[in-house]
């Protein structure tokens, strides 16, 4: 038994909300055997529809083949489907490509795992916008776009087949084209699932669960575990957005059966007959405008206000101890990676010193990581108490912007804890 999909359109939004719609669903499929044919005209390809469609060749059962034919392509959308990883990855059922072929300005189809693969994927993407990018570009905000989005697909989805990045600059347009799909629980029911009751209200009287998320509303996670705090996620997809609106770029986010666009501060939501089950982002970035991180970490502190249920301060102790962040690495992209410094830094206030924390020679410091460090060490502490025995010197001074705004983010939500 055959099934033809024809792709025909991979752009953002339109295409991809399509491409979503033609997809069988794959608890539909039966035991049957299948071969599923994706047929290529002869029209141009991004890259944004290839990372759906290869994450969603993940979520098939073994018994279903999925086959390319790209007998009427054009010549450069052959070597695109062969040289960025698709055709092996779609017909081989292959979670990495044995070969790829990088050429400038591209970066191939990479999985989305914890841990080295990702960071390298990101230092990729971040390598071919430096390179074609004009000098007053920021790079710590691109490199902080991507790792949120990396961050948003671990956290939001408990996936357990791999999610996709890919990136591919247009010199001749100026636009840097990104994309990141997971095939995880979705933006919904994270929030369904988390323990942030006005989102569940909010989402029960009709509000869409993506407009949420990139307004900042968190969605936490279960009721944490006794002795620990809940974990808040919402400032990630904000920062996103603000960025893209800032840029005058686009930002196309699917999940469930629900899709948001942005363009130049304007919205556009829409909705889908096949939902997909998990979350997809395209981007298209400006090369020669701004990514003002700095600006937004500030309006996004200015609109929180810090909570006071927290003990009141007292006074700090006289030692003090230096905690060379750097230690940990230079690029510090990913939320796991905030645990052992914390752990660290919580060992020495234990000890009654107060701690100086030495940001020099940090190139990359995530929202994610400044939240799971510090964004919880001033939610234990309360804001005083972490103000007077925790201090920062020394490093790029967007990072204390940053710092402070993942606390103010973190100490905006109330404390949830075990009702029973």
């Amino acid at each position: 038994m055959e099934t033809i999909i024809d792709v025909r359109d991979t752009s953002i939004p339109d295409g991809v909300a399509s491409l979503v719609e033609q997809l069988p669903i794959s608890a539909n499929l039966g035991e049957k055997d299948m071969t599923i044919i994706f047929k290529f005209p002869g029209v141009y390809v991004y890259q944004t529809g290839l990372v759906l469609l290869a994450t969603w060749r993940k979520t098939l059962p073994n018994h279903i083949k999925v086959r390319i034919d790209d007998t009427l392509c054009q010549e450069a959308t052959k070597r695109l489907l062969t040289n960025s990883g698709f055709r092996e990855l779609m017909e081989g059922n292959v979670e990495i490509p044995s070969k790829i072929h990088y050429h400038p300005g591209k970066v191939p189809l990479q999985p989305i795992l914890r841990g080295y693969n990702t960071e390298k994927a990101i230092s990729s993407i971040v390598d071919i916008f430096n390179d074609y990018a004009k000098e007053w570009i920021d790079m710590k905000a691109f490199g902080v776009l991507l790792s949120e989005l990396c961050e948003n697909s671990f956290v939001h989805s408990n996936f357990e087949t791999p999610g996709y990045i890919a990136a591919n600059l247009h010199e001749n347009t100026g636009k840097c084209e990104i994309a990141i799909a997971d095939s995880g629980i979705g933006v919904l029911n994270s929030y369904l699932e988390g323990t942030n009751e006005e989102a569940k209200q909010r989402i029960q009287s009709g509000a869409c669960a993506i407009e949420l998320a990139v307004d900042g509303l968190s969605s936490s996670k279960p009721t944490p575990m006794p002795g620990t705090f809940p974990s808040y996620y919402g400032f990630g997809l904000f920062i996103v957005r603000r960025l893209i609106e800032e840029n005058l770029g686009r930002l196309t986010i699917i999940s469930g059966k629900d899709w948001v666009n942005f363009e130049k501060y304007q919205k556009n939501r829409g909705s889908i007959s096949r939902p997909w089950n998990g979350t997809f982002v395209g981007i298209l970035i400006n090369i020669e405008n701004p990514l003002p991180l700095a600006e937004i970490y500030d309006e996004g502190s200015n609109f929180l206000v810090a909570s006071d249920k927290f003990e009141s301060a007292k006074q700090p102790p006289a030692k003090q101890k230096k905690v060379d962040l750097a230690q940990y690495g230079t690029r510090l992209l990913t939320r796991e990676i905030g645990a052992p410094i914390r752990a660290d830094i919580a060992t020495i206030l234990a000890s009654g010193a107060r701690v100086e924390v030495d940001l020099s020679g940090i190139e990359d410091l995530t929202p994610s990581v400044a939240d799971e460090v510090f964004g919880k060490l001033a939610e234990s502490l309360g804001k005083e108490r972490f103000e007077q025995v925790i201090t920062f010197v020394g490093g790029n001074p967007l990072l204390p912007r940053l710092i402070n705004f993942v606390i103010s983010t973190r100490l905006s939500k109330p404390i949830e804890t075990d009702s029973a």
